[in-house]
């Protein structure tokens, strides 16, 4: 991969209907699994929630079965959150 296609701006999005079911739904973690399918390539998204003793937490899991010719896959993360004072 050259430079040019690294900093060029995606084709598409996944995006589509989306599969959701929930896969963990404990007194200290909960998680959902987010399926969708675009282009030929399939993407398995795991969210989870987890209340540990001092801390809450978040984490995402991905599992992608990549089949969409002549393209690569680049993953991104806009985040609009702001925070003045971010603890643990």
């Amino acid at each position: 991969m050259d430079w040019e296609q690294e900093q060029a701006a995606p084709k598409a999005y996944v995006s589509g209907p989306a599969q959701i079911k929930i896969v963990e739904d404990g007194p200290v973690r909960a998680a959902i699994e987010v399926t969708r399918e675009t282009a030929g390539s399939k993407f398995v998204q795991t969210v989870s929630l987890s209340q540990a003793m001092v801390a809450s937490a978040s984490s995402f899991g991905n599992v992608i079965d990549w089949n969409t010719r002549e393209s690569s896959l680049k993953a991104t993360f806009p985040l609009t959150v702001s925070n003045q004072m971010a603890t643990l």
